[in-house]
């Protein structure tokens, strides 16, 4: 069973996602032959409303399983893989002081106009976090879960390079007890 620690990554984006309306509708324009779009405003400020709402419910993950993405990567976990080391089933507690952590998700949105639909707009969320302290749990080269940790986070959605709203820096997070991945856990590369 995965638990999560009950802080999901849409508490960290704005009520309202202002620029997604403008980049939807940029995006409209671009495929159409004449180059502009011919919705009114009232039906993009819908667009743009319910494009929110999607995007949030597709965040609606766990900020912590997402930044342990991050930690994944990361060559000072890499040792980990080693099995003469490491042995099978054998786990260990890593315990991470200060440290900053960033990693991306690629939410995908499709807008449809009537029956008309549109190329898919790739997303990009930057999710960045800087830990006070944290504690890996590790088994077979795959971070399985956090037994502590406190960080402040904050997250950016984009479209392209474009920010699509001011970044917001969370209060302090703190992981409520012990955090499992779902099995096996995320791979350490």
């Amino acid at each position: 069973m995965t638990e999560e620690s009950g802080i999901a990554v849409r508490d960290l984006l704005p009520a309202e996602i202002g620029r997604i309306e403008h980049t939807m509708q940029s995006e409209l324009a671009k495929e159409s032959k004449s180059g502009s779009t011919s919705l009114p405003a009232f039906a993009w400020r819908i667009a743009g409303t319910e494009a929110t709402t999607a995007m949030k419910e597709a965040l609606d993950g766990d900020v912590f399983s997402l930044l342990a993405r991050g930690w994944s990567v990361a060559r000072e976990l890499a040792q980990y893989r080693d099995q003469t080391k490491y042995p099978p089933g054998q786990k260990t507690i890593v315990y991470l002081g200060e440290h900053s952590l960033n990693t991306e998700v690629h939410p995908v949105l499709t807008l449809f106009v009537g029956p008309m639909q549109c190329k898919a707009l790739r997303f990009t969320l930057e999710l960045k976090a800087t830990f006070r302290s944290a504690a890996l749990l590790i088994q077979d080269a795959h971070i399985t879960g956090l037994a502590a940790g406190d960080c402040f986070a904050s997250a950016q959605l984009k479209y392209n390079d474009i920010a699509l709203h001011d970044e917001l820096t969370s209060k302090h997070l703190v992981l409520p007890g012990r955090l499992q991945f779902k099995s096996p856990g995320i791979s350490i590369q």
